[in-house]
């Protein structure tokens, strides 16, 4: 008698997205996993897609989370429900996914016979450019303060690595017993790089090029076209990532971090064709600087979501 398939429940975060998450559940339905809850969170979306996605998907949990805290926040939310519910394995994934059909049998058939694997993830490519892969996986780069994507070798093989980004993940529910949930104080980017980072103190991590999705890519795609959320966040939060690293740690990355400013604060204001916009970016940026620089002389080193980078 064939073994029963693990218990998977897809946690899956909406804010101000109805047409993109409908595009992902349909896709989930059509992925053929035997059985796949849904929690689907929404984050206080002024559109009211929250509700609409209540009444399009009453087969699936939608809960209705209070106020828009952050990625983290709203991602917590819907793993303690999944975890309550009994789930084994929770497959954390952004709304604007679409996944090809057997995505997930690589990954859980990973968790399934290798005990100390504690996250899985597949390969990505972006939704605009089918030939162009989005990071799932990747290596440390200390020294650019970040991540670094596979190689196209790499990408091609199931392969150990220190980082899964929280675009999309499989993981198991001890892993979040065992190591918390993500860093809601992180709001919007790098929650993914500390949870990593923590986790991997325990379990290892794995990229498995089996599966295939496609994602968005809402940040935008090059400086002077990321939003002014996207660059404040990154750079706060590039000092929430190392601030119980050592001295010399830190100093680097407020090193990096004012030269990267910099560099960024000169492309845009080059290719600047909308001068509030602009102002907006460059404000965004020297604030993230100001703020995360802050984080490293703070007693708590703890941090606070800056609402008026929303």
């Amino acid at each position: 008698m064939r073994p029963a398939a693990p218990a998977v429940t897809a946690v899956i975060l909406n804010h101000n997205g109805f047409d993109d998450t409908v595009a992902c559940v349909d896709s989930l339905a059509r992925a053929g996993y035997a059985h796949l809850p849904l929690v689907i969170v929404d984050n206080a979306s002024p559109d009211s897609s929250g509700e609409a996605l209540r009444a399009r998907f009453p087969q699936h949990t939608v809960l209705l989370h209070h106020a828009n805290d952050g990625f983290a926040a709203g991602m917590n939310e819907g793993i303690r429900r999944a975890l309550d519910d009994g789930a084994e394995f929770v497959l954390v994934m952004n709304n604007d996914i679409v996944v090809e059909a057997g995505f997930l049998d690589g990954m859980v058939a990973h968790l399934a016979s290798h005990p100390r694997t504690g996250i899985a993830t597949c390969k990505a490519y972006l939704s605009s450019d089918p030939s162009r892969r989005y990071m799932t996986g990747g290596h440390l780069s200390l020294p650019r303060c970040n991540v670094a994507p596979l190689t196209e070798a790499e990408a091609e093989t199931a392969m150990r690595v220190p980082f899964i980004s929280g675009c999309i993940f499989l993981a198991r529910a001890a892993v979040f017993r065992e190591c918390g949930l993500m860093d809601e104080s992180f709001f919007l980017y790098f929650e993914d790089l500390e949870f990593s980072r923590r986790v991997a103190t325990r379990w290892e991590l794995w990229y498995l090029p089996d599966g295939v999705i496609h994602h968005k890519s809402g940040g935008g795609t090059g400086w002077s076209a990321y939003t002014s959320t996207y660059h404040y966040y990154m750079n706060r939060n590039r000092f929430l990532v190392f601030r119980g690293d050592g001295l010399a740690r830190r100093a680097y990355v407020l090193l990096y971090s004012t030269l990267n400013t910099i560099a960024k604060s000169a492309v845009i204001l080059a290719s600047s064709r909308n001068g509030d916009e602009s102002r907006d970016k460059l404000r965004a940026l020297w604030r993230g600087l100001r703020d995360g620089a802050a984080l490293f002389f703070s007693p708590s080193r703890r941090a606070t979501p800056d609402r008026s980078s929303r």
